[in-house]
């Protein structure tokens, strides 16, 4: 299964990968300026999601919370990995 986070045109056309590098990337947001997109990244099954950030052309990866704030919701049941 890839876990990579990609772009496209809204009819589906031009994908491209942001960011497909063997990790755990999941649930993407745009933030409000569209300059960077925000999603949970994990090393491996099993360890804690945190918050990381990304520009659309794939530079600049760097995480946003870290460590997590205390009471984080993982939001991802272990029993779907």
């Amino acid at each position: 299964m890839r876990w990579g986070i990609f772009r496209m045109a809204a009819d589906g056309s031009a994908q491209a990968a942001v960011i497909d590098d063997g990790e755990i990337n999941s649930r993407p947001a745009w933030s409000p300026d569209g300059a960077r997109i925000h999603f949970h990244r994990t090393p491996a099954i099993g360890a804690p999601f945190n918050i990381w950030s990304i520009r659309p052309d794939g530079s600049g990866l760097q995480p946003t919370i870290w460590p997590p704030p205390a009471g984080y919701d993982n939001e991802y049941p272990v029993s779907e990995r």
